[in-house]
């Protein structure tokens, strides 16, 4: 049996094999999805925004506004491969209506 090891480090993501940043990713939707959640849980300016947003579409606006645009050699906030209903369900708790 041989495994697969994901390990983002601060350099060199974009640089990752892209059919492997199309697959799941860590339990969530893909890369870019996995990638925006582990930063917004761990940076600590993101999760202060967290916490002042309701869902994931106002803290991009209020990030924006702070001149933060993504997370640091990854996608920007509004890559339109990131999951917003995922983010918001499992990092703000927000159930959206589809």
């Amino acid at each position: 049996m041989s495994y697969t090891i994901l390990v983002l480090k601060h350099v060199g993501t974009k640089k990752m094999n892209k059919s492997l940043k199309d697959e799941k990713c860590n339990g969530w939707a893909n890369w870019e999805t996995w990638s925006v959640a582990v930063w917004l849980l761990n940076d600590e300016t993101c999760d202060d925004i967290c916490r002042k947003s309701t869902h994931y579409d106002r803290f991009v606006k209020t990030a924006k506004l702070m001149g933060l645009t993504g997370v640091p050699e990854g996608p920007e906030w509004d890559d339109p491969k990131i999951n917003v209903n995922e983010i918001n369900e499992n990092v703000f708790e927000y159930e959206s209506e589809d």
